[in-house]
């Protein structure tokens, strides 16, 4: 039997895009379609006090380029279109932005399935492209009907049919829990399975820095670094976007341009589109003027400046999920459409640079090309979330990406169910989400004896097998086999032992005031209990008369006395008669 596990080729990225992050993969490909649901149950308004879903949503919409296509729709028991499906142009984001007022808590239900089911309707089962998106914002359960059997029934379809057809359809879940109380379990399996995302937050507070970093784990777009408030703006930039949080609603806030001129809320420049929310300003420049312009704002480390620019920072696909002890590789480089061979002098006055964790900056080496690679950048092994930036710079300009890797420990959970009174037990695996094509996984458990069993997938995409009960107490290897995100092969085995029981106890004695009746088991005899030594009596010499004991021996040595006594009286009686007699 193998102790140890097997770990096989290493792990790629699925792109994984939440909210914001869908929307970013627009710039690769302009056909993206993505259908957003927002829940407005009655539990939104303990779990979203100060719905904040309406900022988060403005942002998104505001956000979107013209090329995209999308659609938003707000459920409970119903589902209800907000935003009808279609081109995001100007006039289509002005209409959704003047809605979103009309998002509420005070729905009944939370009919899950039927908001998934009403925006996946027309949608092409086979797609000639796989970008699109469905974005569920919930707080609560799948709630059809107070008939717990019916909600059962809707989550199982949830899990089994709708993901099967979102997986053949190459369409991404991503969900967000806004409360503790949601269906975690659920929406993080429809996510996954589905190549999606799911994250969950305690504190709706924190929405869009969470929104924030969950875009740049995943986007393409370029982004320009923030130095002391001060940003530089090369002449290959056409647009850039400037993202301000705050914490004070009332803070005044303006950009100042190279050549001096101030701007703020409201712009009267043409060229110059200022939104104010509560939690953050958007401002967006057309054909900004190249130089150094300052920000007055508050110092904040996620204000971020997003860039439309003809000189991007090409990176590979880079793998969101991976087991620790395993390495990613960066392919990075410059592109530029107006030039397509970008010229030599560029190119060597360009580095590339990767900053990961508490690994520090280095330096990405070039290749002849210009390109940089890293063939093999080593992860911490500490299970957990990090963040790092490739980044491109030279004297003239610089261009940042940022990108989360999630490192797990295991490529599954075993989880070991007993029952003893039935001697029996039944193994669940849990493969980590993220990690593999979930459709090409197989889970087999072998015996010492040589025999193997499949084990079945249960409506929550766990797979499960009850245990033979004459292997109990024996030896097994648990073997999983797959397909990694990246198409490689995979496999993993896990040597264990399964739990012994100890055979059935008795049936406990019957009791005094029932009938007996006889017991015939081939279990070993059970030995009477000693019976409690009585207790002395107080009286002892009334105690002896009262006994009812016979004491045998002295009995036998009074009657072999008096036995002794009689013969020896008759032998003296027969001397004396014949002694008189002679005389």
């Amino acid at each position: 039997m193998r102790r140890n596990p097997t770990k096989i080729l290493s792990l790629q990225s699925t792109v994984l895009v939440f909210l914001l992050c869908a929307l970013s993969l627009v710039n690769a490909k302009p056909a993206v379609d993505l259908r957003i649901l927002i829940d407005v149950s009655g539990s939104m308004k303990k779990n979203d006090p100060n719905n904040l879903r309406v900022p988060a949503l403005r942002l998104l919409i505001q956000l979107l380029p013209p090329t995209a296509k999308a659609g938003i729709w707000t459920f409970d028991g119903k589902t209800t279109v907000h935003s009808n499906w279609g081109r995001t142009s100007r006039q289509w984001k002005d209409a959704a932005l003047k809605s979103t007022h009309l998002i509420h808590s005070s729905g009944k239900l939370t009919n899950i399935e039927n908001a998934l089911d009403t925006v996946t309707k027309k949608w092409p089962i086979k797609g000639l492209d796989n970008n699109r998106h469905i974005i569920l914002l919930s707080d609560g359960m799948v709630d059809v009907s107070k008939n717990s059997v019916d909600n059962s029934k809707s989550r199982n379809r949830i899990l089994s049919g709708f993901i099967a057809k979102m997986q053949s359809a190459n369409i991404k879940v991503h969900t967000i829990a806004l409360s503790n109380n949601a269906d975690i379990k659920l929406m993080q399996t429809v996510s996954l399975e589905t190549n999606g995302t799911h994250i969950r937050i305690a504190d709706t507070k924190s929405l869009h820095k969470v929104f924030l970093k969950l875009f740049e784990s995943s986007t393409k777009l370029d982004k320009i670094p923030i130095t002391n408030n001060q940003i530089t703006v090369d002449k290959n930039i056409s647009d850039m976007t400037i993202l301000l949080f705050k914490t004070d609603s009332k803070q005044v806030r303006s950009i100042v341009s190279p050549a001096g001129v101030t701007l703020n809320f409201p712009s009267a420049d043409k060229n110059v589109r200022w939104h104010q929310d509560k939690n953050y300003d958007l401002i967006t420049i057309t054909k900004p003027e190249p130089g150094l312009w300052k920000l007055n704002t508050q110092v904040d480390p996620d204000n971020r400046v997003i860039v439309v620019t003809d000189l991007k920072l090409q990176v590979s696909p880079l793998p969101d999920n991976i087991l620790a002890g395993e390495s990613v590789a960066i392919h990075a480089r410059l592109i530029s459409k107006k030039e397509k061979n970008l010229s030599k002098k560029l190119l060597q006055l360009t580095r590339f640079f990767v900053a990961f964790a508490k690994l520090g900056k280095q330096t990405i080496p070039r290749h002849e090309n210009g390109d940089a690679i890293i063939k093999q950048l080593p992860i911490p092994g500490k299970p957990g979330t990090y963040t790092f930036q490739v980044s491109a710079k030279s004297a003239s300009f610089e261009r940042i990406q940022h990108h989360e890797i999630t490192v797990h420990k295991k490529p599954l959970t075993v989880n070991v169910a007993k029952d003893p009174d039935k001697q029996q037990t039944t193994v669940e695996v849990t493969p980590t989400h993220g990690l593999f094509k979930t459709e090409t996984l197989g889970v087999i458990m072998k015996f010492a004896d040589g025999i193997s069993r499949n084990f079945t997938i249960d409506p929550s995409r766990n797979h499960r097998l009850k245990v033979p009960k004459q292997y109990n107490g024996g030896e097994i290897e648990i073997e999983l086999t797959g397909l990694r995100t990246n198409g490689s092969q995979y496999k993993y085995v896990l040597a264990s032992q399964l739990p012994k029981y100890l055979p059935k106890a008795l049936p406990e004695a019957v009791s005094k005031n029932t009938k007996h009746k006889e017991i015939i088991t081939d279990a070993q005899p059970v030995t009477a209990p000693k019976k409690k030594r009585a207790k002395q009596p107080r009286h002892p010499r009334k105690a002896q008369v009262k006994s009812a004991d016979t004491n045998w021996t002295l009995v036998i040595i009074i009657v072999f006395l008096i036995n002794l006594i009689g013969a020896s009286a008759f032998t003296y009686f027969f001397f004396l008669r014949n002694r008189n007699n002679n005389e």
